[in-house]
């Protein structure tokens, strides 16, 4: 992506509720390898109560993708939101992200790419490998890029172990295509006046979030508070309305997650 090399846009990234920060700088660095731009891990959001269902132990993707979508600013290339837990969408069990065009914006669930949802023993650098996976592409549906080829990225698939088998790369359409929406927003908002503040002039992004560059090397993205940070875990404010137990909700045996294909904003 030479071009995208000169454009200033940024990913945003927000936790939504508790996100371990080794897993927020692990899917920061790799959205700012594959897309170029400044990826940015912004404060943390508390998903409203009524986002979480007692009975489903799962949160309602339809209600928290406005709250990522509601962060969007034009200096914004895309939006993406995580949550450490299960979450369901319409009448689909399950899904493992949602996304808006319209917005740009996107929400990835981080449970059910973990091995010991489904009462296997804990594989820390697969679960990674599968959230980096699935953040990349639910980026590229927010930008609007979908593709059949197989082991692009940006293919819907139909199981985990497809998101398994999946590389990390653009095929050769795709990486054209995501370069020309970078471009293309980067022009067009070259024509509109941009009145920088300090903070932007000192790497920083608005309200004090900062700014992962794209030709820096795999560090610590310095949260914009660090007193919310404790433990390792970025601790919103206020009350979570759900318990640890909702990342590993009750089932009868594993179930195998089944991600909707490319007509669909779920997946």
């Amino acid at each position: 992506m030479n071009r995208a090399h000169e454009i200033s846009k940024e990913i945003l990234l927000i936790p939504l509720g508790k996100v371990l920060v080794d897993v927020l700088e692990e899917i920061a660095v790799a959205l700012r390898k594959v897309y170029q731009v400044h990826v940015r891990i912004g404060r943390s959001e508390e998903p409203e109560t009524a986002a979480y269902s007692d009975e489903r132990r799962q949160f309602n993707a339809e209600k928290l993708l406005p709250v990522a979508a509601g962060r969007k600013r034009e200096n914004l290339l895309a939006v993406l939101g995580i949550v450490d837990a299960d979450m369901f969408a319409g009448e689909k069990t399950f899904v493992f992200g949602v996304h808006t065009v319209e917005r740009a914006s996107a929400v990835l669930a981080l449970a059910r790419l973990r091995e010991e949802f489904y009462k296997k023993n804990p594989k820390r650098e697969l679960f990674l490998r599968r959230a980096v996976t699935e953040a990349i592409f639910q980026i590229g549906q927010a930008l609007g890029v979908e593709c059949n080829q197989k082991k692009c990225v940006l293919q819907a698939t139909t199981s985990l172990w497809r998101l398994d088998e999946k590389n990390q790369v653009f095929c050769p359409e795709c990486q054209t295509k995501i370069e020309e929406r970078i471009f293309k927003v980067h022009t067009r908002e070259k024509n509109t006046k941009v009145v920088k503040t300090d903070e932007d002039m000192a790497g920083q992004g608005p309200e004090g979030e900062k700014i992962l560059m794209p030709n820096q090397e795999k560090v610590r993205p310095v949260l914009e508070d660090e007193t919310e940070v404790s433990g390792q875990i970025v601790e919103p404010e206020g009350p979570l309305p759900a318990e640890l137990a909702a990342i590993h909700p009750e089932n009868n045996g594993p179930e195998e997650p089944l991600i909707a294909d490319g007509s669909s904003k779920y997946s």
